[in-house]
This record gives C-alpha cells, structure tokens and sequence, in this order.
C-alpha cells in the first residue's frame, strides 16, 4: 500500500541514517532537519520546533524527536503529529535495553553530526573554560562511544578531539540500522493506520 506524502521533522544528528532510510522505503516524505545544537539550548529547540511545526501545520507530520526537550509530548500534541516511540536517537540505534544498559555503564555515545559540530558546541555551551568540559564529562561518564553506522562518513578526526576535550577514552561500536528503520517504519503507521489521511 502506497504512503500518502508526509513530512518528517527531524533532529540532524541522523541526517545521513534518515535520508538513506526515506529514499530506501521510497517514503513520500518532505524532510526538515534541525541542527542537533539545538539540545544544547532547549528554549531554542522549542523555538525552532514549534516554527517548524507551524510552517507544515496541515498536512501529515511525523516528528522525529525523543525525549530531547521536557515539554516534548506537549509539543507534539497537535492535530495530525506523530512523534517517534523511541528515548531519544541513540536509542533508536542501539534499542531500549542496550542503550540503558551503557548509560548505566557510564557511557557518552557520539554520533557523527554531533562529533562535527562539537567544538561550535562546546565554546557556546562553555565558553573558553576547557576544564569545565572535563570535569563535567568525567563526574558524569566513563568513556565516549563514537557509534558507525552504514552509511556514516569519517568521523575520526572530529570523535578524538571530543574525546581528548572530555577528557574519556573513547571507543568505536558498528550499529546497523534496522531499529532505527523500524522506529521510522512504525511512526509511518502510526501517522496513516489505515493507510491513507
């Protein structure tokens, strides 16, 4: 059965993922991806999310966000938005169980739009206060996880500075992306149960 258009709005920390993923399933969907610095200010987040959510007001959205902004659900909460199912996007990757399961490990995951705009990040977030960012890092985590997915590009360079700037030792961990197209694939039907508007 043929999906109806729709729009995705989505965080770009999975740009590369969710592109592959729309195109792959041939998903009617117009994609708006928001930068994923935006976690680091949640009144701009809402800011940029509600505008967003106002820009495709009318037609069919699926929203693409976790848990990523305390008034999230209230958010979503409008006429003909879906939001995803999952914690967040790394959840998404790596499924529930597993992913807390390394946060109680101590684990910081990476991913490789945040490790590219990590140094941005870090001197807006933090200023010119470097120890800052390592003690915050290491009283919270034990080490970094950069997460490689299929369709991710080189991201080394970017995921050692992150890792030398927190100050953790970082490790690499290939995720296919099969929950993530199910979390997708899933949010599409949650958006259109019996197939059509």
């Amino acid at each position: 059965m043929a999906v109806p258009p729709f729009t995705l709005i989505a965080c770009g920390v999975l740009q590369r993922e969710i592109v592959h993923l729309v195109e792959k399933n041939r998903w009617p969907a117009r994609i708006e991806l928001l930068p994923p610095s935006l976690h680091n200010d949640v009144e701009e987040l809402e800011r940029r999310l509600v505008a967003a959510l106002d820009r495709h007001a009318g037609a069919p959205i699926l929203l693409y966000y976790g848990h990523c902004h305390p008034l999230m659900e209230e958010l979503a909460d409008r006429p003909g938005v879906v939001r995803m199912d999952r914690e967040n996007c790394v959840a998404s990757l790596l499924g529930d169980d597993s992913y807390f399961d390394e946060l109680g490990k101590g684990t910081y995951f990476l991913l490789e739009e945040w490790a590219k705009g990590w140094r941005e990040a870090m001197a807006e977030t933090f200023g010119d206060h470097p120890e800052a960012i390592r003690e915050i890092f290491t009283d919270a985590h034990r080490r970094m996880v950069a997460l490689v997915t299929p369709v991710s590009g080189d991201y080394a360079t970017a995921a050692h500075e992150a890792a030398r700037q927190t100050g953790l030792p970082l490790e690499w961990r290939n995720v296919d992306l099969s929950r993530l197209e199910e979390a997708l694939a899933g949010g599409v039907a949650r958006l259109f149960p019996e197939g059509r508007p």
